[in-house]
């Protein structure tokens, strides 16, 4: 019953049709998040954030998602990019290293920071 009133209640949300509240690269949203994690989450977390970076690597999940790594500026974490069930041909064609646009909606740091329902620019 949960679940089924968690459908009925959730909104579907286009990300292609809004403009993004902050643009910037990758590198620096990471980096406000390692500095201050609890100030960045205020200003971020759900907000529609494009972020500009390099791309470290694309991978599926278990679950057929795709995910785009982008370079942080740190070796070990990344901005962490859940693309959106529309960008999977698109994803296709990421290449390692190309530099690329991605929006989508910040839901705070894990590690990597996450961002979800991607598409990318």
């Amino acid at each position: 019953a949960v679940f089924v009133l968690f459908k009925i209640n959730h909104k579907t949300f286009n990300i292609a049709s809004q403009k993004p509240d902050y643009v910037m690269s990758a590198a620096r949203l990471f980096n406000e998040f390692e500095l201050v994690e609890a100030t960045a989450n205020a200003k971020y977390e759900d907000k529609i954030i494009e972020v500009v970076g390099s791309v470290r690597e694309v991978k599926q999940t278990m679950d057929n998602e795709i995910i785009v790594l982008l370079a942080s500026g740190n070796t070990m974490f990344s901005v962490r990019c859940k693309l959106a069930t529309s960008e999977k041909l698109v994803a296709m064609d990421i290449q390692e290293n190309e530099e690329i646009a991605i929006r989508g909606i910040c839901k705070g740091m894990l590690l990597d920071v996450l961002l979800e329902e991607c598409i990318i620019d």
